[in-house]
């Protein structure tokens, strides 16, 4: 802090709780045929998963377009069903696809958090910039 009369003093900043890696098995084990379209589909995009086990807080970040497939994804862009088609909801294909890749890789390791820290503590972020922030 920046004192007038000369002398200035530095407030100390704590020290940010270290990240603990998730250790997790990043492909699902799946029985149907649909599990295993998704699973083994490459990724158009770059994703991490984080945790806090001070806060309860884990983290899924996932980045923006930088690459030719992320763009080819963004440009996917035919109306699919969404889920149940009796709710007569279409979304964009390619975020579509790639968000449920995406989502039975991190799936396992969002379900350990939750189950670890409880439903009251545990807090799941989702973020991401451009194709990241719609999947």
């Amino acid at each position: 802090m920046f004192d007038p009369e000369g002398s200035s003093s530095v407030e100390e900043t704590p020290k940010p709780t270290p990240l603990k890696k998730m250790d997790f098995d990043p492909v699902k084990k799946g029985n149907n045929a649909a599990d295993a379209s998704y699973i083994d589909r490459p990724l158009p995009v770059n994703y991490c998963v984080a945790a806090d086990d001070a806060t309860g807080e884990i983290w899924v970040v996932i980045e923006g377009s930088t690459s030719l497939k992320s763009w080819q994804t963004n440009l996917t862009f035919q109306p699919v069903v969404f889920e149940d088609p009796t709710w007569d909801v279409r979304v964009h294909r390619g975020s579509y696809d790639a968000a449920r890749a995406i989502y039975d890789r991190i799936e396992q390791a969002v379900v350990d958090h939750v189950n670890t820290f409880g439903t009251d503590r545990a807090r799941v972020h989702v973020t991401g910039h451009s194709i990241g922030g719609s999947l």
